[in-house]
């Protein structure tokens, strides 16, 4: 029985692999690669081809990444998984999505009206999730998958909590 792979190990075999794929689609690409806790890594490409490895709505991004998630599990095992960046991609639309819930989110408290967006990749979703976790007056609920997998999220005022019984009152002595 082999010793099971270290972090170290997983991240130079991750990078490696990648680099090949990238290598195949005949993309030229500098890869790096980092742990990101647990048996996640991080893979960041930086690529004269950047806008068509993102593709159209991060299509090309997305398929690379579940492509890379599927070699993983069976060269490393199932408990390891990546996140991919193509040219910073992810942080520029993590602010992007972060910047939208917060204006659509003082809409939402101006009309009390909820909103529900198209759906999101989860990356969008999460995005959404973190920008408004810490508000009091609103909440972000996915919902349902569509065919896709991907979601849809609304970003609705909270309930108002229900209104504390009253205490008993101590019935008149007889």
């Amino acid at each position: 029985m082999s010793d099971p792979m270290t972090t170290d190990e997983a991240v130079a075999k991750t990078r490696a692999l990648l680099e090949g794929l990238l290598r195949s689609m005949e993309f030229e690409a500098t890869v790096t690669a980092r742990s990101q806790g647990d048996a996640g890594i991080l893979l960041a490409v930086d690529s004269p081809d950047a806008p068509a490895l993102i593709g159209d709505e991060a299509q090309l991004l997305e398929a690379i990444q579940y492509t890379m998630n599927r070699m993983l599990r069976r060269t490393l095992g199932e408990e390891w998984f990546c996140v991919l960046d193509i040219g910073g991609y992810r942080e520029r639309r993590r602010d992007v999505m972060a910047k939208e819930a917060r204006d659509i989110a003082a809409r939402v408290r101006q009309t009390g009206r909820p909103f529900t967006f198209p759906a999101l990749s989860a990356s969008d979703r999460r995005a959404v999730h973190r920008a408004l976790a810490d508000d009091a007056d609103l909440e972000t609920v996915s919902l349902e998958p569509s065919v896709d997998g991907f979601k849809r999220l609304v970003i609705q005022l909270r309930p108002a909590p229900a209104p504390a019984a009253p205490a008993p009152q101590d019935a008149p002595p007889a």
